[in-house]
């Protein structure tokens, strides 16, 4: 994450039912994964729905989400239920400092986010990490 984000205009980002479309699209091609990433999709507001949405199109059999992990932990549960499959956590480094140089980022929340995603996971055994 850079230091100063440059936040895209909310105009230049996709609604909800643009992604729908698109993925009701591929999935009448013969798509049946779907993975949310890049940048970090669980800033996006109301990734719980989009998840739910997405789990839902016809033909989609596995939504993932390869993510930080820093917002994971209040949202895993959520997620699991809304459909969400998988989930990949990037973990750059397993020392806090080399992870803060490296990131920017708080490695006891990115912590968190995966010790709430393995409870999520042992919990459910359709949901992998």
């Amino acid at each position: 994450m850079p230091k100063v984000p440059i936040w895209l205009p909310r105009r230049e980002i996709l609604t909800f039912e643009e992604i729908h479309k698109v993925v009701s699209i591929l999935a009448h091609m013969g798509i049946e994964k779907i993975g949310l990433s890049g940048g970090e999709p669980l800033i996006r507001q109301d990734i719980e729905r989009l998840a739910e949405v997405l789990a839902r199109v016809p033909g989609i059999k596995s939504l993932s989400m390869t993510t930080n992990g820093f917002l994971l932990g209040d949202k895993a549960e959520s997620l699991k239920k809304a459909g969400l499959k998988s989930v990949t956590i990037s973990l750059h480094s397993l020392k806090p400092e080399r992870f803060r140089q490296i990131t920017g980022g708080v490695y006891a929340g990115v912590l968190a986010g995966i010790k709430a995603a393995k409870r999520v996971a042992s919990n459910h055994s359709k949901l992998t990490l």
